[in-house]
């Protein structure tokens, strides 16, 4: 099993009711009639000697602009509280194993990203994790 932090945090949002994988909850794209949340990570430089780090964006489009924002809100909420969560999820069928000792910092505020081919807003946030 192998390490991806962004795959189990998306585990961690389906946990809490955000979603299901590959039904609204998805990992590096999103397809162009879909809608829903999908993660992708941004890479972070390592410093030798400190703790691991991966900073990432989680991108919302909804059947409508406000479902679009008001589901990124929800995971926003779910984020903030979560600083204190000491470990993410497995993901089994995916091969990748759960993430100890993790730090789930604060997210950033909403961000309009513009429109997509069909019109529709898709709005974002980002964010970083220490493990």
């Amino acid at each position: 099993m192998t390490t991806i932090v962004t795959l189990s945090l998306l585990q961690f949002l389906a946990d809490n009711g955000l979603g299901e994988l590959e039904k609204d909850l998805f990992w590096e794209k999103l397809g162009v009639e879909e809608d829903g949340l999908y993660i992708t990570d941004l890479g972070e430089a390592q410093e030798r000697g400190m703790r691991r780090s991966t900073v990432y964006q989680i991108y919302s489009r909804g059947a409508t602009d406000l479902a679009g924002y008001q589901k990124l809100q929800q995971v926003v909420e779910l984020l903030t509280k979560a600083y204190e969560i000491c470990q993410l999820p497995a993901v089994p069928e995916c091969g990748v194993k759960a993430v100890p000792n993790v730090t789930i910092m604060p997210p950033s505020t909403i961000v309009n990203g513009g429109e997509d081919v069909n019109g529709r807003v898709i709005y974002s946030i980002t964010g970083k994790i220490y493990y």
